[in-house]
């Protein structure tokens, strides 16, 4: 039986004191010979804090890199001008000032990890066609070859010619930008700053260690299934943490773990125990078979009986639901939230006062500059508000060493 929101605060608490340094075990990276920091990067794949992001107590994550592709007015034109999802984008928010960095993952049909958020890759096939293939359909080769940016084409053999854009052209149907009712078909992917959509390694090679990384597991199930099935949940799971273990024996670099799906976040808990774990949930805005997925109490009720170290939850509900993020205080949760409304700097600041811990937006310059600029002038005028961005990073210990389970 689901367990109440107000039975879980004393059990939460006394299993977090119960808990210890975990001992090696087989797959495990042993913790002697590194220096980690003295505070867990928590969740959120939080770093340490620089002078800038002390002025700010909640931390800015960058969607799918720099933000998320969306049709403008101006036909055939994307913003923003960075395909998302990749390491050009990744980059671009980190230098706008990102603590962390959010973004989608699958796994192809031959294992491997790469950023990817469809449900499906729709490309133009031989005839002028649209063809639609799952991720876990396409080896890498092939994920590749449909989604290559125009730097990888020029390193190609071009016999001289000048080289296309995409061999074979990618497509999207497409929300739109502020307000923008984008056109109900599909329409060409194409962006003024083009980069490959890479592997999970490519990113934990091409990134600075300081920027936090918060990887969402993407399951490309439909909505009327009412459980994922496991063998699933194994495919994508295994080589996730497998990738995620390669690159921080001796890291220091801050890891989240997310997902929709509730039995993905019970997995990636139960299967490592270095970075925590956050539970997606669109708390009722979209229809789903999981009551799990449903509603404000589910998502907390879930996540705190799965031992989760917190939940996500859409910025529009959580502005509208505000007495929110006392339930999730009082079940041990950390808060933090997506969503367009958090474009808006003014609502990432209420959200801050109410003790949301991190907020993932598109439009990480300017709202970053924004809560700098406010920060700044309220210490100007000692004002009361000048405590407002103070440090945002949750103390919950220092790491353990990864534990990835069979």
């Amino acid at each position: 039986e689901t367990m109440r929101i107000s039975n879980l605060k004393g059990l939460m608490v006394q299993e977090r004191m119960n808990a210890s340094s975990p001992k090696p075990s087989k797959g495990s990276v042993p913790s002697g010979g590194s220096t980690k920091p003295s505070f867990a990067p928590f969740a959120l794949g939080l770093h340490a804090p620089s002078s800038e992001e002390m002025q700010r107590r909640i931390a800015i994550g960058g969607h799918r890199g720099h933000g998320s592709n969306l049709a403008t007015r101006v036909e055939g034109q994307l913003h923003p001008s960075f395909r998302e999802n990749t390491l050009k984008s990744c980059q671009k928010a980190a230098e706008a000032g990102a603590s962390f960095v959010e973004f989608d993952l699958q796994v192809t049909a031959d294992g491997v990890v790469v950023l990817w958020h469809d449900d499906q890759v729709i490309f133009t096939g031989p005839e002028g066609t649209p063809l639609h293939r799952k991720v876990a359909d396409l080896t890498l080769a092939q994920f590749k070859a449909l989604t290559c940016g125009e730097s990888i084409m020029e390193e190609e053999e071009t016999c001289g010619q000048s080289p296309p854009r995409h061999a074979t052209p990618l497509l999207r149907r497409f929300d739109g930008v502020n307000g923008h009712q984008a056109p109900d078909s599909l329409l060409p992917w194409v962006v003024s700053v083009d980069d490959e959509l890479p592997t999970l390694d490519a990113i934990f090679n091409g990134l600075p260690e300081h920027v936090g990384l918060n990887l969402e597991v993407k399951m490309a199930m439909p909505n009327t299934c009412p459980a994922t099935p496991p063998e699933e949940v194994d495919r994508m799971v295994t080589p996730i943490l497998e990738c995620v273990q390669r690159h921080t024996e001796t890291s220091s670099r801050g890891v989240t773990f997310s997902s929709f799906d509730p039995d993905v976040c019970v997995a990636l808990k139960s299967r490592q125990s270095r970075y925590p774990v956050v539970f997606l949930s669109g708390m009722g805005l979209y229809p789903h078979a999981d009551a799990r997925r449903t509603s404000i109490e589910a998502a907390i009720n879930h996540a705190a009986s799965a031992q989760l170290a917190g939940i996500v939850a859409p910025a529009s509900v959580l502005l509208a639901n505000q007495g929110m993020v006392a339930a999730a205080k009082a079940a041990n949760l950390a808060l933090m939230t997506y969503g367009r409304e958090n474009n808006e700097p003014e609502n990432v600041r209420q959200q801050a006062k109410l003790g949301v811990k991190g907020a993932i937006l598109d439009e990480v310059e300017h709202v970053v500059k924004e809560l700098e600029r406010e920060a700044q002038a309220a210490v100007i005028h000692r004002s009361p508000d000048a405590v407002q961005y103070q440090v945002g990073h949750l103390d919950v210990g220092a790491p353990a060493a990864i534990r990835v389970r069979a």
